[in-house]
């Protein structure tokens, strides 16, 4: 039987550059989900892996716990998002959401675990038993050949909280880029949820699990000192 604890939900922002994202510090109304934000927006550059994975698959499980080790290591520097194929979620669990295909189908997803660092590279496969010690020198050597890299972006987000929560998230430009196919993307995720992954035959966090896709905008700036306000709730 899959357990789990509902802890926070929060934003996450992805811009889909062929680089990692710059974020700047936050400032949201509600302590708690202003504090994760904070955390997650620290540092200057970030490196998203998208994690596509299953609690059922005896796989899936090297990869996540991989990742969620490198969250620990790297928590200023590091997010992740998890997308869970209904196909390996269990029967009780609410993990697997629609926009899990669409998700997919973009990176061309076929076998899980897969990866995808920065949308541009990729892993497929892992290792029984939740292994994430044979995995995780792959996964390192990525993230340490993304994290220097350096963008025109900036994004800011606000926001407050009555019935709903309503946001803004502002992109800045820095220096002069083409907007060529560039793109916002904000979804809701939920950060710690304790689950039994059987392929591990254990207990473990499920780390940002993808709760809705909400919008995916088209960026129209190209020229440094521009910006560009994306807001819903």
């Amino acid at each position: 039987m899959t357990m789990y604890n509902v802890k926070k939900l929060l934003l996450a922002i992805s811009l889909t550059l062929s680089f990692s994202q710059k974020l700047e510090p936050i400032d949201v109304a509600m302590q708690d989900l202003e504090t994760i934000i904070q955390t997650a927006s620290r540092a200057d550059q970030r490196v998203i892996v998208e994690d596509f994975t299953g609690l059922l698959w005896p796989y899936c499980p090297s990869a996540s716990f991989a990742i969620s080790e490198m969250l620990d290591a790297y928590p200023e520097t590091l997010v992740n998002i998890e997308w869970h194929n209904s196909g390996f979620t269990p029967s009780n669990s609410d993990f697997d959401i629609p926009e899990y295909s669409s998700r997919a189908s973009m990176y061309g997803v076929g076998g899980i675990p897969h990866t995808q660092w920065n949308g541009v590279e990729e892993t497929v496969g892992g290792y029984p038993n939740g292994n994430w010690q044979a995995i995780i020198g792959t996964f390192e050597a990525l993230y340490a050949s993304m994290v220097g890299d350096d963008t025109p972006y900036e994004i800011d987000i606000n926001g407050y909280v009555g019935e709903q929560v309503s946001y803004d998230v502002t992109v800045y430009m820095d220096a002069d880029m083409s907007n060529s196919n560039q793109k916002v993307d904000i979804f809701v995720v939920e950060d710690n949820i304790w689950s039994y992954w059987s392929g591990a035959s254990s207990y473990h966090n499920a780390r940002n699990v993808a709760r809705d896709w909400l919008v995916t905008e088209n960026v129209s700036i190209s020229s440094a000192g521009e910006s560009e306000t994306f807001s819903g709730s």
